[in-house]
C-alpha cells in the first residue's frame, strides 16, 4: 500500500511538473477535459447494516452523491451490502465498486449483470486480472457502465 502511495504522488509530481513546462493544464496534454466537474465519492467501509446505514446517511448529509465499496471477497455479503447502500442513498445517487482484481471474466460478467439488473452500479473498478481486461469490455459496453482499470496499465 505504501510504494502505491508513493507511486501515485511521483506520478501527479511528474504531470504537474510537464504541465508547468509546457505552460498548459495537464487535462490538455492528456487529450482534453471530458467533463466541468469531478465528483468526488464518499467510500463505505465493509462493516454491519447498522453501521452501513449509518455511514451512508453521513455520506448524504455531506452532500455526497457518489458512493464507493470494494468487493471481490464474499460475494453474498457484498450483494447485500450493496442492496442496503441503494436502500439508503436511493436511486439519485451513484455506486461504484472495485474488486481489486479477484474475479475471473466469466464471474465478473455474471456477477455485474446481476448487480447492475438489481443494484445499479455507476462504474467498476479492476473487476479481472489486468491481463484479462480486454475479455471484460464488450460486457462493459453492454450493460451501460463504466469500466476502470488500474494505475499501471490504460483499459
Amino acid at each position: 500500500m505504501t510504494a502505491n502511495l508513493a507511486f501515485a504522488g511521483i506520478d501527479m509530481a511528474l504531470w504537474d511538473l510537464k504541465g508547468k513546462i509546457a505552460g498548459r493544464p495537464i487535462h490538455d496534454l492528456i487529450g482534453g477535459p471530458m467533463c466541468e466537474e469531478v465528483e468526488y465519492y464518499f467510500y463505505l467501509p465493509l462493516t454491519n447494516g447498522a453501521e452501513l446505514r449509518t455511514h451512508c446517511r453521513d455520506g448524504i448529509s455531506r452532500g455526497f452523491r457518489v458512493f464507493y465499496i470494494k468487493v471481490g471477497i464474499n460475494e453474498a455479503e457484498e450483494e447485500d451490502f450493496l442492496r442496503l447502500t441503494r436502500e439508503e442513498i436511493g436511486p439519485g445517487r451513484q455506486i461504484r465498486i472495485d474488486a481489486n482484481q479477484a474475479w475471473s471474466v466469466p464471474d465478473a460478467v455474471r456477477i455485474l449483470n446481476r448487480w447492475q439488473d438489481m443494484i445499479g452500479i455507476d462504474l467498476i473498478e479492476a473487476p479481472v486480472k489486468i491481463d484479462d481486461r480486454q475479455g471484460l469490455q464488450p460486457a462493459a459496453t453492454s450493460r451501460q457502465f463504466l469500466l476502470a482499470c488500474d494505475v499501471s496499465q490504460p483499459c
